[in-house]
């Protein structure tokens, strides 16, 4: 049987917040639509909007952030230097709204997380600068949206 494949614009939430996907493949089988995402890409893709979004954190994105860093509350914790995993629940208590973290444990946490993945990302000076401008971005009205791209 033969995929027609085409592409549209869909909302994702399966990283625990709403995201856009610009023209993500989809294809017919039989009757249904079936969504052909490598989850690995789009991870990957979200990873670095959420850490360069001109926006403060939520909680959904920091508990995405720790997921994706494959760590637990407490070692999150550990790697950004607070002594107790239950300031990591407050902030991600939040869901999606803004945890109320003070800039400096934002700017640590998005260092932490590009550092993390320099290896995909190849972190440059005008990354870690945008990271340190970023932090005191308002969170009012911002989206996460990423054109799909499977490489």
């Amino acid at each position: 049987m033969n995929k027609t494949i085409y592409h549209k614009d869909i909302v994702f939430k399966g990283f625990g917040f709403p995201m856009i996907i610009k023209s993500a493949p989809f294809y017919k089988l039989g009757s249904t639509e079936i969504l052909d995402l490598d989850p690995a890409s789009i991870r990957d893709q979200v990873f670095l909007k959420v850490v360069r979004k001109p926006a403060r954190l939520t909680g959904a994105e920091v508990k995405f952030i720790r997921l994706t860093m494959e760590q637990t509350q407490a070692a999150f914790a550990k790697r950004i230097g607070i002594k107790d995993r239950s300031l990591i629940s407050k902030w991600e208590a939040q869901k999606n709204e803004s945890t109320g973290m003070d800039q400096h444990s934002e700017v640590l946490i998005r260092l932490k997380a590009m550092f993390f993945h320099n290896s995909k990302i190849k972190l440059s000076e005008a990354d870690i600068n945008h990271v340190l401008d970023l932090a005191s971005g308002d969170d009012k009205g911002f989206s996460i949206s990423i054109d799909y791209d499977a490489a």
